[in-house]
């Protein structure tokens, strides 16, 4: 074999390794990023807080809400609506560690960067609404709320 046949095989054992290595701890990475599905009871709560929050009932919607967290503890949406309610209540406070909460459970989510931005924005704190409307707008340039 010679000398420059056995440099190409060295070479191709490297990036071989090297490809395998990275796959690896990609997929490992793949792994941590994945979100758990909400159990079929859960989105059955979720959907009836919907329901209820349509029709005006906070109280049950809030409900509704809370229980869907309780079968599925990291249900983000869930998290965003019941943040939602407090909103209407008045409750900023809880409304706005809810819409934490989800975002923390998903960064990418962007309806809970627009109602946590409106909350600021109506509690004066023009900054923190600007920054996390912007951050709402680049996950989803689509969310209409965060625009006006």
């Amino acid at each position: 074999m010679s000398w420059g046949t056995k440099i190409m095989k060295s070479k191709l054992i490297i990036a071989s390794v090297l490809i395998f290595t990275l796959v690896f701890i990609s997929s490992g990475l793949e792994a941590k990023k994945k979100i758990t599905r909400p159990s079929e009871r859960a989105t059955y709560h979720n959907n009836q807080g919907i329901s209820y929050l349509n029709k005006g009932d906070m109280d049950r919607a809030e409900f509704e809400f809370k229980t869907a967290i309780e079968l599925s503890p990291d249900y983000i949406e869930s998290y965003n609506n019941l943040g939602i309610i407090y909103k209407l209540k008045g409750n900023k406070k809880e409304a706005i560690k809810n819409l934490q909460k989800a975002i923390s459970l998903d960064k990418d989510y962007a309806t809970a960067y627009s109602h946590l931005g409106a909350i600021y924005l109506s509690q004066g704190k023009i900054d923190d609404a600007i920054s996390t409307i912007k951050k709402g707008l680049k996950k989803d340039g689509r969310i209409a709320d965060a625009r006006y």
